[in-house]
């Protein structure tokens, strides 16, 4: 986001506030290896990640606009793998998460390792 809070959908280019989008996945989330993916998550209109289902071809263009076609070739690849998140990933994770909430303002609480912010 930037100073103001605005970002923009991946899929159509609309600048919102970000709270007024959702967290939108190009792999499913029931990808457990690519749920908190930086590359796999992306800020998307409401209205297209719930239902549009995900609008995959604009998703696509715009992850393709933002990280390269290599990249995103590597993500898709990963689609069909099974992947159980060890504890050190699990632990990365979410120290990744924190320091940027931390970072972003938030006032942040750890509750038997959730964030609530």
């Amino acid at each position: 986001a930037d100073s103001q809070g605005i970002v923009y959908c991946i899929s159509c280019g609309k600048p919102q506030h970000w709270t007024n989008v959702d967290n939108g996945h190009f792999i499913g989330r029931e990808n457990k290896g690519l749920r908190f993916s930086l590359i796999n998550c992306n800020p998307q209109c409401r209205h297209e990640n719930r239902f549009k289902e995900g609008l995959k071809v604009a998703y696509r263009k715009g992850l393709v606009k933002k990280y390269g076609e290599s990249v995103v070739l590597e993500l898709e690849s990963k689609e069909k793998e099974t992947h159980h998140m060890s504890q050190f990933e699990i632990d990365e994770t979410f120290k990744l998460y924190y320091s940027e909430c931390k970072r972003l303002g938030f006032a942040v609480q750890v509750k038997k390792g959730e964030l609530i912010y």
